[in-house]
Formats: structure tokens, C-alpha cells, sequence
């Protein structure tokens, strides 16, 4: 694993992100440390993150335009 590969987006995600209009508005659910709300909002994008560990969203950057919540999605 290289240093940077854990904040590498999927593939999936950076061929979709192709898909969406500028400063589109992004919801990213259990987003872990971040990945993919990154990617988005470095590309002019307003991203809310959300994830169940306070861990994980420590190490989103609220500064580049990510919006984070503490949220547990599971019923």
C-alpha cells in the first residue's frame, strides 16, 4: 500500500464525479476517513460526509468545504 493510496479515490467514484454538473452538491454516507469527500470537494464540490466514528471524521478537513456528521446508518 503506498502512502497515498488510502485517500485514492475508487475508480468508480472519479469516472462517476465526470457526471456531475460544477459545485453540485454531494452526499457521501459512510465516508470513513474521507476518500471520496476529498476528491469531490477538491474539484469545486460541496460534500456533506457523513460516518459513525468520530475517528474517522477527525481526519476530514472541514476546510476545503466538507460539511461532517456523526451518524450511524444502521437500523
Amino acid at each position: 500500500m503506498s502512502v497515498n493510496e488510502g485517500l485514492t479515490p475508487s475508480v468508480w467514484v472519479t469516472k462517476c464525479s465526470k457526471l456531475l454538473r460544477p459545485s453540485s452538491t454531494v452526499l457521501d454516507l459512510a465516508c470513513g476517513s474521507g476518500r471520496h469527500a476529498h476528491y469531490l470537494a477538491s474539484r469545486g464540490h460541496d460534500v456533506t460526509a457523513l460516518d459513525k466514528s468520530p475517528g474517522a471524521l477527525s481526519k476530514i478537513s472541514s476546510s476545503i468545504g466538507i460539511h461532517t456528521y456523526e451518524f450511524d446508518l444502521e437500523v
